[in-house]
């Protein structure tokens, strides 16, 4: 519950889950946004069970969520991506988010990261 609350911004914020929740976080994202990134999410689950682990449909939604809060994703183009670019970032992004402060650690950055304009 923490967790959400921190990303939502305020302790009174309602708990929710899902798509719900990628809307309400931050309110930074288009509805668009929220259904690519649980399109990315399941097929990310799809994935991640033909491997054989377990990957639970919120938790892939708010990691996602919360790396695009992070570092801007280009969700359409990471929805479009081959198998292997597509593991690279969202399996990355689960394993380098650090839950207690919503970032992206130990230099990941995802390859379907935003364009930093030098």
């Amino acid at each position: 519950m923490q967790r959400l609350q921190r990303i939502a911004g305020t302790d009174s914020e309602a708990c929710v889950c899902g798509e719900a929740a990628s809307q309400q976080i931050g309110g930074r994202m288009s509805r668009h946004e929220a259904s690519i990134i649980r399109k990315i999410a399941t097929r990310a689950v799809a994935m991640s069970a033909k491997a054989g682990h377990k990957w639970e449909l919120s938790d892939a939604v708010m990691d996602l969520t919360c790396a695009h809060n992070d570092c801007g994703l280009r969700l359409d183009e990471l929805l479009a991506a081959d198998d292997f670019n597509f593991a690279h970032d969202v399996f990355g992004i689960n394993r380098h988010l650090d839950h207690e402060t919503l970032e992206l650690k130990d230099h990941f950055r995802p390859r379907f990261a935003a364009r930093v304009v030098a």
